[in-house]
């Protein structure tokens, strides 16, 4: 087969030594083969290009076995277009690893600069934000008998504006530091979050009565700072929106059938329309009747994708809304 492929003759290549005709590059794989078979060992098979009639180095497979002391069979498959497509995917593999690991440091590098300028606007920003406070609470404190009722409500506005700022600053790192933070896995007793949570509701807002059921022995595992995050964000938005409900409810439960853990309220919902925009950042489509920085939602999606997971919406206007999540869970991992 071999013969016929390379296009020599029977009597060019008889008396001649086979390695004359492998490729520089492939003789010492083709000599160790031969040796092998030299000593009687039974050849499994390897790969070397030979030079053809024509000049042409074509791949072959050989495979041996020696008949006596003095010799041995040895077989060879033309494996030409095979190999040279191995070849090409073994450089498109070569450069596509090359050009990941290239744009993985750039992303790095990005997400450098992204947090240092993050700290940095923050820093500056927040000195501002603490001198145009103290400067309000000055003209109140020093010049209250100088002042009518509206310049009072204006000093109010201008505090309420830089506390709401503040609030914004801190989201704001909050999620762009949800990028670097390492994943510390472990169980984690949904169950028992949600309830610290919804306390912690309570004793913000005691004038509120909000029917909440939160599911019994929920447990996933993962980072239990971003777990916390994440429902601690979707929590808060449905005790927002609820908020003009007489009977509020909120209830956190597990969808068997989707493999999802969800938040759902009878608040005023949105309009299905704009679901996939309930994530993005500043995006918010209540702002006259609730306060919030628009980066809840945002917030709460980012920390549950670090953990492979999925967040999504579904609601109606009026009738209200739930927000689903799904973890990535392993087979084997331990309970709470």
């Amino acid at each position: 087969m071999a013969l016929q492929v390379s296009g020599y003759t029977e009597k060019e290549v008889v008396g001649r030594n086979s390695l004359e005709f492998v490729h520089p590059d492939d003789l010492t794989t083709a000599s160790r083969g031969l040796q092998e078979l030299q000593a009687g060992q039974k050849n499994q098979g390897y790969q070397s290009r030979i030079r053809t009639r024509k000049g042409v180095f074509l791949w072959f497979e050989w495979s041996g076995s020696p008949l006596d002391d003095d010799h041995f069979v040895l077989i060879g498959r033309e494996i030409d277009r095979r190999r040279r497509a191995e070849d090409e995917l073994a450089r498109y593999r070569l450069g596509l690893e090359k050009l990941v690991a290239e744009r993985t440091e750039q992303l790095r590098a990005a997400n450098r600069e992204l947090e240092t300028f993050s700290y940095s606007v923050s820093h500056d920003l927040r000195s501002r934000l603490r001198a145009l406070n103290a400067s309000s609470r000055i003209l109140r404190e020093e010049y209250a008998s100088q002042l009518d009722d509206d310049a009072k409500g204006h000093l109010d506005r201008i505090s309420v504006s830089t506390e709401q700022m503040s609030a914004t600053l801190d989201a704001l790192l909050e999620l762009s530091l949800l990028n670097h933070k390492a994943l510390q896995p472990e169980p984690v007793d949904l169950s028992a979050v949600a309830w610290s949570i919804v306390d912690d509701l309570q004793r913000s807002d005691p004038g509120r009565d909000v029917d909440v059921n939160v599911a019994d022995g929920l447990c996933v595992s993962g980072d239990a700072t971003l777990i916390r995050v994440a429902l601690q964000n979707v929590l808060e938005n449905a005790w927002k929106f609820t908020s003009a409900r007489t009977t509020a409810r909120i209830e956190l439960g597990r969808d068997a059938e989707l493999a999802a853990y969800y938040v759902r309220d009878n608040g005023i919902g949105f309009d299905s329309a704009i679901a996939s925009e309930l994530f993005l950042p500043f995006k918010r489509f209540h702002t006259d009747a609730f306060s919030g920085t628009g980066i809840g939602l945002a917030t709460a999606r980012r920390a549950i994708h670090r953990h492979g997971g999925t967040m999504w919406a579904e609601g109606e206007m009026g009738v209200g809304a739930t927000i689903y999540f799904s973890l990535v869970e392993k087979a084997g991992e331990k309970a709470c």
